[in-house]
């Protein structure tokens, strides 16, 4: 379900009455000089709960433009944590509560590139699990500088990101047993507007959660993960190329000569990896997407018959 939620408003009736909404608390004030023409800019910092408000003001001081930052999620939850489950139902709750208090109609809030996932509890060890996530469309999943050990991104064109981390050793407190995060953070809207998906309104409209849904589960499904639990039941005559499949550098290698053979290889390689996982491991990655997709129709409160559309 939907995470971190980024929207804009440019109605200047709607800002005008903003700036004197008593939900909004200021912060403070940013002025800078545009370089080309002089003229000053205003940005006026405002909080509300989980959000952070910064409106823009024109050089003679008229608001032109309110940027909200911050999650949904943990605005459901009081801006403490996003480590439950956010249904489909908290998540209207806490759009309806954040435009009531604001005086906004979500029809004019538009929608900035946002972050959708799942937390899930699982059986497996963290450390396993993220260290053999390789690739996901030939784009190599990485360790970010912060929180290095338990987190990896990887991404398609630069259109969007997909991680992957333990949400309970985040948030502890909040969490029993192993949690598991999976998420995608999109970088541009242009996919997600194809889809109808551009305004705060948008994401009030039940069938177009099953369509991030579908976007979410077909995406996650070209990961390349190596399933560790192979190696305990292959035969000797498939040790070797269990050795290869096991290597980030083999799957490196793949892609660097991803553009000699138009990925062939790689995708051939992928197969199969899937192949034996399936035969001779545990289907790891199968199971975590099985277990997301039972979560993100609980989520929604549908029958888990509901099938892929995408």
């Amino acid at each position: 379900m939907i995470d971190y939620m980024p929207f804009h408003i440019d109605d200047k009736n709607t800002l005008i009455q903003m700036k004197q909404n008593p939900h909004l608390i200021y912060e403070n004030e940013i002025v800078r000089v545009n370089k080309n023409t002089g003229l000053l800019r205003t940005h006026m910092n405002y909080s509300y709960e989980a959000y952070l408000i910064k409106i823009e003001h024109t050089a003679d001081g008229i608001p032109k433009q309110a940027l909200f930052i911050g999650s949904i999620h943990k605005q459901s939850n009081n801006g403490l944590h996003n480590a439950d489950h956010l249904t489909y139902q908290n998540f209207v709750t806490a759009v309806n509560k954040l435009c009531l208090d604001l005086n906004v109609h979500p029809s004019i809030c538009m929608l900035r590139p946002f972050e959708y996932g799942l937390n899930i509890e699982i059986p497996w060890d963290f450390k396993d699990l993220i260290y053999n996530i390789f690739f996901h469309r030939r784009k190599e999943f990485r360790l970010p500088m912060h929180n290095v050990r338990l987190v990896r991104c990887g991404g398609s064109k630069n259109n969007y990101e997909v991680k992957v981390y333990a949400k309970s050793e985040q948030y502890p407190e909040y969490c029993t047993g192993k949690v598991l995060r999976v998420e995608i953070h999109e970088n541009r809207m242009r996919e997600l507007n194809k889809k109808g998906i551009s305004r705060l309104s948008d994401l009030l409209v039940l069938e177009n959660h099953l369509k991030l849904r579908d976007v979410f589960l077909d995406r996650l499904q070209q990961v390349v993960f190596f399933d560790y639990t192979i190696n305990n039941n292959v035969p000797d005559d498939l040790l070797p190329i269990i050795d290869q499949y096991k290597n980030q550098n083999f799957w490196r290698d793949l892609v660097f000569q991803d553009s000699l053979d138009n990925g062939r290889r790689y995708n051939y390689n992928l197969q199969k990896l899937n192949m034996l996982s399936k035969k001779f491991g545990s289907s790891i990655w199968s199971c975590i997407l099985d277990m997301l997709d039972v979560q993100y129709i609980s989520n929604l409160n549908l029958s888990t018959d509901v099938k892929l559309t995408a």
